[in-house]
Formats: C-alpha cells, structure tokens, sequence
C-alpha cells in the first residue's frame, strides 16, 4: 500500500518563495553592475580616445582656447601670469625642412591689432636687431621684447645679431651683454640683409612700419614687448602668403 506524500508546509512554500525572490534581485543587481561597468568603461575608452577633442571644446566653453587669425590659441594661467599659445608651421628652405614651434605671448593677439603694422615682405638671411637710445632705458620689458624677436628669427633658420643704431646707444652697451658695438640702422638693410629696429615713437602711440629692408618698430610709453609681439604676429601673416625662399 503507497505511502502519502507529505504537502509542504506552509513555512517551506514561504521560505522557496523568499529564496527565489532574493535569486531575483541579485540577477538584476548582477545585470546592472556589469551594465554600469561596461558603461564606465565605454566612457573612458571614449575619453581616451578624444581627449583632446574634448579638451579643446571645454576650453572653448570656458574661453581658454579661441580661434584668431586661422590658429588655434591657449590660454594658461601660469601662477597668476597669462601665457597665449599656439603652434605654427615653419618651413626652413635651406634645410627643405618643416618643423612645429610654439609661439608663446604675454598678450592676448587679439588686443595687440590695436598696434598698427605694416609689414610687407619677409626677412632676408641676415638680421639685425638694432637698439635706439630710449626704448632701452625701458628696462622692465626692453631685454624680454628683443629676446621676443630674436627667438622667432632663430626659429625661422636666420642668422641674426643685437646691435646698437647709434653711438648715444652704444653708450649704454654694458647693460647688454648680447648686443655687440657694432652700430647698424636702416642705412644698412639691403639685399640679403634686414634691420629690425627699435624705436622711440615720433607719435604718442605705438604702430610698425617697413622702409624696404628695415623694419621699424616705434615705440610708445614703454610698449616694447607688446610691440615686439604685435611685430611677430605680422611676420607670421605676410609668411604665410610669401614664404621664406
């Protein structure tokens, strides 16, 4: 004679709902950290891989990186000292090479169009950084203008020298280690050989001009690296119309 099965009690049917219950919830806990997971690192493979496109629209955003003149400038606040950047191709001829150079300004480009320059060739091989008398009694800018000016004439493959464009000026040479006694001004630019001048201006404002192979840089109230810098930037757009031969 068969036995009876036994019906559950009402506690098991209880406790195998409970325990299918919690087998529930932790899938569906198990499901959406793994989808977490692979959303975190579906984030950071996609950071990886655009950082810079995501760094530059933040900057963008947040104004540290414009668009001036077809380059791309940055902003970096340097421990309270604004630096303006942007890298610009330069090609060497001599050397039938292109190379990147990061042109750093203490000034915003954009502010420096207030400085008038007409600049209208390149420079020739051979360049002369000449020094009147005032612009060097300014003392707090004049050395970082002309190191301004020479670092980018470095940069283009030329061969350049400091000098002083009148006696009156050499007179002062001891303050300047890296100007020779030599005495070049406009009367000596020619063929093959450019003078970059820098000049009280004759006005109450700033503003560069171009007598053939001269280059002159008026200067105004002590504006010398802003001059200087206003100059570099007016290179930069005539090269890139006519490059260096």
């Amino acid at each position: 004679m068969a036995r009876k099965q036994k019906k559950p009690k009402k506690e098991d049917k209880d406790r195998g709902k409970e325990v299918k219950t919690a087998r529930r919830i932790n899938t569906k806990r198990i499901i959406w950290t793994l989808v977490i997971i692979i959303l975190l690192m579906a984030l950071a493979l996609f950071y990886v891989i655009f950082r810079e496109e995501i760094s530059a629209e933040w900057g963008r955003l947040v104004g540290n990186v414009f668009e001036w003149k077809g380059m791309t400038w940055h902003k970096t606040d340097h421990k309270g000292l604004m630096i303006y950047s942007t890298e610009i191709a330069i090609y060497r001829p001599v050397e039938n090479k292109t190379f990147f150079y990061i042109l750093n300004l203490r000034n915003d480009p954009r502010k420096l169009e207030k400085i008038q320059a007409d600049v209208k060739t390149k420079p020739q091989r051979m360049v002369y950084i000449s020094f009147e008398a005032e612009p060097l009694q300014c003392t707090d800018s004049i050395v970082l203008a002309a190191w301004r000016v020479g670092d980018f004439i470095d940069a283009l493959g030329l061969k350049k020298q400091g000098v002083f464009a009148n006696n009156l000026a050499g007179n002062i040479s001891e303050t300047y280690e890296n100007v020779t006694h030599e005495i070049k001004n406009c009367s000596h630019a020619e063929q093959g050989t450019t003078v970059i001048l820098f000049k009280e201006s004759d006005t109450d404002e700033s503003y560069i001009h171009q007598e053939d192979y001269c280059y002159i840089l008026e200067i105004a109230d002590c504006e010398t690296l802003e001059t200087s810098e206003r100059f570099v930037l007016a290179l930069i757009e005539t090269m890139s119309s006519k490059p260096l031969e």
